[in-house]
C-alpha cells in the first residue's frame, strides 16, 4: 500500500492494529540485515585496527633486523664423542694401537692442542725410544 492510500483511509481500531502488525512485521524483517550491517561495521573498525597495529610491528621488525649482527659458525660437534672420533687421523689412531697406548684424557687434550704433524713425530720418536730402550709404560713416557 502506498503511504498516501494509508493517511486517506480513516484509523480505526482494527485498522491500527493491523497497521501495528505490519510494522512489527517489517522490523523483523530488518532486524536481521541491521545486526549484519553492525557486525560488519564493527569488523571494519577491527580490521583498521589490526592493520594499523601491523604496520607498527613491521616496522620495529625492520627497525630490529637493522640490529641483528651475523655472528662466525665454528664447526663444532653436537656431542663430546663426536671430538673423540673424528679429531685425530686414522694413522695417529693404528700407532697409538699398535703401540698399546690408550687414548686417555690427558693424552686426547694435549693431542688436541697440538698439530697433527707434531703428534706423527712424537709416535715415531716414542716408537725410536722403544726399540732402542726397554720402556715398560710407553703411555706414560714424557
Amino acid at each position: 500500500m502506498s503511504s498516501k492510500r494509508l493517511l486517506e483511509k480513516p484509523i480505526t481500531c482494527t485498522r491500527a492494529k493491523t497497521l501495528q502488525q505490519e510494522l512489527d512485521k517489517h522490523r523483523q524483517i530488518n532486524k536481521e540485515p541491521l545486526a549484519q550491517v553492525s557486525k560488519i561495521v564493527d569488523l571494519e573498525d577491527e580490521v583498521e585496527l589490526l592493520r594499523s597495529q601491523n604496520r607498527e610491528l613491521l616496522a620495529a621488525r625492520k627497525v630490529t633486523q637493522e640490529k641483528v649482527v651475523n655472528l662466525p659458525i665454528r664447526n663444532q660437534p653436537v656431542h663430546k664423542s663426536d671430538v673423540r672420533k673424528d679429531n685425530f687421523s686414522v694413522q695417529i689412531k693404528t700407532e697409538l694401537e699398535t703401540l698399546g697406548i690408550k687414548l686417555t684424557n690427558t693424552l686426547r687434550k694435549t693431542m688436541e692442542v697440538a698439530h697433527e704433524e707434531t703428534v706423527v713425530e712424537a709416535i715415531e720418536a716414542l716408537i725410536t725410544a722403544l726399540e732402542t730402550s726397554d720402556i715398560k709404560s710407553p703411555g706414560g713416557l714424557a
